[in-house]
């Protein structure tokens, strides 16, 4: 079989087949019975959960003819994929097609999935077919982004909110599909494939149809592998580093990680997943339960960052609540690291001493929040420098070397530059100093070699 067909051949054929959505499915049913059943409806809820199938089972039923995937098709039931027939010469086109009567079933059924992809136009035509429809005409919209669907049309709709399906319904139903098929696979490796498949029958089984052809007995590591999953215990250390305040080894973790063939995305969830059991107290920590929660939240958010590995460190390293080193216990960085900054104007080289004029005010604020609406990456690391004020000169100090590198970059440092003189063209200067404090370096090392401890030995680069 080629892939996908396990999906097809294990689609629910009948209502009772549909696993997991029992509240929809009976009432249905019931509504069929009955006669009772309304002339519109909007199934939401997340992808490959059954809206489609539920959808599609609804149409045969109404109309008294059994459902066999795959087998006769019927032009009365007609499916429309809104991700590409979402203007309104479509729908204007559909509502001219709904005023001819079906030419073999009792009711015409229009399915339209993903209905939110939509345009405001398209959703405007729709509407005034929703309002008086034929009495032979029933619709049955579906989408993953109920809030995207506007009040108007959900007002004209019964709606069905489905729900992710639980691991334990997942691996459940995998593991009976593997004994049919005759899949030889570990029990560990089906929870890694429930655990991965985000509450969804459709990607469970089109993962299980993807190792069923390893020629060999699947197991646990090998599906950890292919699906870039990193060992438990490396994600529990990495947390372990993040309550440490070890910012120099959450780096080197993340980065060993990504050597071992982590998935990025993988790794975010992971973490997700692992502080989710510490907040449930199945798994120990000493990082209290605010910052549990705000760690969650932050990288949940992290789909809106264009860069996940960097967004991710900053968030982890974000986390620490560090304590000043010992200034005897220091690793040497290079003089240059001390005193090297950026100016705008290529012709003022010189180094600079941090301004004593204005701290962090509304101007930075406003820089801040136009990077955060155009430039997530960048937002992330500028969010972590101390900025001050003095005349047409900005100037702005980080505590750690890795993220005053990330704004030397010639790319970061250029569009740093446009946002700033964009809202302020008064400023024709930008400093950027590696200092912890913000304050005039010290002439002593200690100083500098207590943020080394952080990083360790760091290399400038230059922009």
């Amino acid at each position: 079989m080629s892939s996908g067909t396990l999906y097809r051949k294990y689609r629910s054929k009948t209502f009772a087949e549909v696993i997991g959505q029992e509240h929809i499915t009976t009432t249905l049913e019931n509504s069929i019975k009955n006669s009772s059943f309304a002339h519109a409806y909007l199934l939401t809820g997340p992808r490959g959960v059954g809206k489609t199938s539920v959808a599609r089972l609804f149409a045969y039923a109404i109309n008294n003819i059994s459902y066999e995937d795959g087998g006769q098709t019927y032009s009365d039931i007609i499916e429309i994929d809104a991700a590409s027939n979402r203007r309104i010469d479509e729908i204007r086109e559909l509502r001219e097609k709904v005023a001819i009567a079906p030419s073999a079933l009792k009711y015409k059924v229009y399915i339209i999935d993903e209905v939110h992809m939509l345009t405001k136009e398209a959703f405007n035509a729709l509407l005034k077919t929703l309002e008086e429809p034929p009495e032979y005409v029933v619709f049955v919209l579906a989408t993953t982004d109920f809030h995207k669907v506007p009040d108007t049309i959900t007002s004209r709709c019964v709606r069905f909110a489905f729900s992710s399906i639980t691991k334990e319904s997942i691996k459940k139903h995998l593991t009976g599909i593997a004994n049919k098929e005759k899949i030889d696979i570990d029990p560990e490796a089906l929870d890694i494939i429930a655990d991965n498949s985000d509450g969804s029958f459709r990607d469970a089984i089109s993962l299980l149809d993807q190792f069923k052809n390893s020629g060999k007995k699947i197991k646990a590591d090998y599906v950890a592998k292919v699906l870039g999953l990193s060992p438990k215990k490396e994600i529990a250390a990495l947390i372990k580093h993040v309550e440490n305040s070890q910012a120099k080894k959450i780096v080197e973790s993340l980065a060993g990680l990504k050597q071992g063939g982590a998935n990025d995305d993988q790794i975010v969830k992971q973490l997700i997943n692992y502080l989710r059991l510490c907040l449930l107290n199945e798994e120990k920590t000493v990082l209290d339960r605010p910052t549990i929660l705000s760690l969650i939240e932050n990288l949940l958010k992290i789909d809106s960052y264009s860069n996940t590995a960097l967004a991710t460190e900053i968030i982890l390293i974000e986390a620490c609540k560090y304590e000043q080193p010992a200034k005897n216990d220091s690793i040497k960085i290079s003089a240059q690291d001390k005193t090297d900054d950026i100016i705008l104007d290529p012709q003022k080289t010189k180094t600079t001493k941090p301004a004593k004029a204005v701290p962090k005010d509304d101007f930075w604020q406003s820089v801040l929040e136009n990077l955060k609406e155009n430039n997530n990456t960048l937002y992330a690391i500028a969010r972590m420098a101390d900025a001050k004020i003095d005349g047409d000169s900005l100037e702005l100090y980080f505590k750690f070397p890795f993220h005053y590198k990330q704004m030397k970059l010639e790319k970061n440092f250029l569009q740093m530059e446009k946002s700033v003189k964009s809202l302020d063209s008064k400023i024709a200067k930008l400093t950027i100093h590696l200092n912890a404090s913000g304050e005039a370096p010290e002439s002593s090392e200690d100083s500098i070699n207590s943020i080394s401890n952080i990083f360790g030995p760091s290399e400038v680069l230059e922009s």
